[in-house]
């Protein structure tokens, strides 16, 4: 199985961060909270040499806080 975007597979097979990939995460936290499209984060990524679909951009994002019900 291949480890998540911003994670590696060290030779013990243990899940280890992934330096360039965590920053891209962190670009694409910010391009969220830019209130850009998990599409066009996407595409941002992919030209800063990133190989990941929106659905990656998904998976790969800390979830979002829902707004509390009043």
């Amino acid at each position: 199985m291949p480890a998540p975007f911003g994670w590696r597979v060290d030779e013990d097979g243990t899940l280890i961060e992934d330096p360039e990939q965590q920053a891209a995460i962190q670009r694409m936290i910010e391009l969220r909270t830019a209130s850009l499209s998990l599409r066009a984060i996407a595409d941002r990524i992919a030209a800063e040499g990133f190989s990941i679909s929106q659905v990656g951009v998904h998976k790969a994002l800390p979830p979002t806080p829902r707004p509390e019900a009043a």
